[in-house]
């Protein structure tokens, strides 16, 4: 079975465990991830292999060409 190609917006886990995190910019294997542990704002990257997607952002989300939120 192929692997889901991970956007930006995407919801994905390690391949080995841990939280639930935020895809906020993909750079060629890199993904730039954001969560939150015990209250607090947490980020890092992480090679695309290693994640796994666990929910893909809506189409029409308000996310922007690039990755950038919409204005409203």
């Amino acid at each position: 079975m192929a692997e889901e190609r991970i956007r930006v917006g995407d919801t994905v886990v390690l391949k080995t465990g841990g939280c639930a995190m935020t895809v906020q910019a993909l750079s060629m294997s890199l993904a730039y991830c954001a969560w939150t542990a015990a209250g607090q704002a947490r980020h890092g990257t992480f090679e695309v292999d290693t994640l796994e997607v666990v929910g893909h952002r809506p189409k029409d989300s308000a996310v922007g060409k690039g990755g950038t939120p919409r204005s409203a």
